[in-house]
């Protein structure tokens, strides 16, 4: 069983990322309160392994509650909307979280909302977040689309890998 925690601002998509992943389907959703949860499983090489994905509120209100699940996690996907600045420049506090609770978490970075960027939207540059990357040394970058499913099943089944022989 590997344990995952979402986080990153309000409003870029991490609901619809763990619901496209774990439901297979896409739906605009309301603000998490709190914390959500959802469970899968993947077959990662032949060894079936059982996902736990916490879904944590980007709201600043909820922060003492989201907190107290940092611990014991296997990795952090810190998801920021590729079509907001903002949310990509909040990531230094994002991270800077983890690692006051969880200092040897494995980071996956996420940009959000690609079927958006590529319409034109986008703020942060594929070349910028995986220098972000790779300065930081976190397991890498990946870019997804909850609305058209694009590299959902891929993140996590790579996340999975890299903890799997992290280990």
């Amino acid at each position: 069983m590997l344990k995952f925690l979402l986080v990153g601002e309000s409003r870029v998509g991490k609901t619809c990322l763990l619901r496209r992943f774990t439901r297979e389907a896409y739906s605009e959703l309301p603000l998490t309160i709190g914390i959500d949860f959802e469970s899968q499983k993947m077959d990662i090489d032949g060894l079936i392994v059982r996902l736990q994905l916490w879904d944590t509120a980007g709201q600043e209100r909820y922060r003492s509650v989201t907190k107290s699940y940092y611990k014991n996690c296997d990795a952090f996907v810190v998801c920021f909307d590729l079509c907001n600045r903002e949310s990509f420049r909040a990531i230094e506090k994002w991270i800077a979280e983890v690692q006051d609770f969880a200092s040897e978490a494995l980071v996956m970075l996420v940009g959000t909302k690609l079927d958006a960027a590529l319409e034109g939207n986008r703020q942060v540059s594929s070349a910028e977040a995986s220098q972000f990357v790779e300065e930081r040394g976190f397991l890498g970058f990946v870019e997804t689309s909850s609305k058209t499913g694009e590299n959902v099943s891929n993140l996590f089944f790579n996340i999975c890998k890299k903890v799997l022989t992290s280990r």
